[in-house]
């Protein structure tokens, strides 16, 4: 009987089976789900630092539906293990195996499967070193104004990091400049870790990031040049008359406040009389200084020279 119509027993076995599978099918419909995780590092050792060529990797859950839909992004665990790494060499390359897991997810229930299954990973062992703040003025001084003696504190930064990047760092700046009020330079300021053409060097760590920058701005006079013009008074005995007039020195530095310098462009001598004179005079007088300025260096007095010759064409 098993031997007779053979091929329709075949036929109604397959369709048995596939209306099996069908069935099972709808009631435990099967589904997968891919998500972008990134990976972490795990048991790495505190003597050095690890850069991942591959951030992330994708995780791809394949099971029932029921199960798949039920995992979220934040179930996914991805890392590298690198327990293995020990002794101090310099940076170097080595290839990791990725793992992954889906929390409470069991095997049974699906299949978890990770790409990339190997990513590269740099290594390099942590340096460290202590190296003094410098100090940037990126403005000038307000007007009358002039810097103090600068306070950083501290006034030096350790630097941390790949042996790579710390190496780079030859100097620690800190950029400073007058605040609006005008008032001082005082404040928190960031600290620049820069290589030995001035570009910062990123990829290390400063214990404390900023430092404290106290500058004093300590008045200082204003300065500026002004004419000495000689105040000639008088007038000689006829028939002789002033030909020329000349002061020693023609010019002097005034110092003061700006406000004060602004008001003054010449400065006049006491009065030099040529009254009844018939021949060239030369007197030092003093220069007349406003009393809220001061002549810088220390002049007070000037040579004038009143030449004094007879009028040819009234002699005539």
């Amino acid at each position: 009987m098993i031997r007779q119509n053979w091929l329709y027993k075949l036929i109604a076995l397959l369709g048995a089976v596939a209306l099996w599978f069908y069935v099972n099918s709808e009631r435990y419909p099967h589904t997968a789900k891919t998500i972008e995780v990134p990976i972490k590092i795990a048991n790495l050792s505190s003597g050095y630092i690890a850069e991942l060529g591959t951030r992330g990797a994708r995780v791809t859950v394949r099971g029932l539906k029921s199960v798949v839909d039920s995992v979220r992004p934040e179930d996914a665990q991805v890392w590298v293990d690198l327990s293995s790494v020990r002794g101090d060499v310099g940076p170097h390359d080595i290839q990791a195996s990725v793992r992954a897991r889906i929390s409470d997810v069991l095997a049974r229930d699906a299949q978890i499967t990770v790409s990339p299954k190997v990513v590269t990973v740099h290594l390099e062992p942590v340096r460290g070193k202590r190296m003094p703040v410098e100090l940037k003025l990126t403005t000038a001084p307000p007007l009358g104004f002039k810097f103090g003696n600068p306070a950083l504190t501290p006034a030096s930064v350790s630097v941390s990091g790949p042996a790579t990047s710390v190496a780079r760092v030859q100097r620690l700046v800190v950029a400073a400049g007058v605040k609006p009020d005008g008032a001082s330079v005082s404040g928190d300021y960031e600290v620049i870790p820069m290589d030995s053409a001035g570009s910062q060097v990123f990829g290390v760590v400063l214990d404390p990031p900023k430092t404290r920058l106290d500058i004093a701005l300590i008045p200082v006079p204003a300065s500026k040049l002004v004419v000495v013009s000689a105040n000639v008074v008088d007038a000689p005995k006829f028939p002789t008359k002033v030909i020329s007039v000349s002061v020693k020195p023609e010019s002097i530095t005034l110092q003061g406040k700006p406000e004060d310098l602004a008001q003054v462009s010449t400065v006049t001598t006491e009065p030099v009389s040529v009254r009844e004179s018939t021949t060239t005079v030369t007197r030092d007088v003093a220069i007349r200084i406003p009393r809220e300025l001061s002549a810088r260096p220390e002049v007070r007095r000037a040579r004038v020279t009143v030449t004094i010759r007879a009028d040819e064409t009234d002699e005539q």
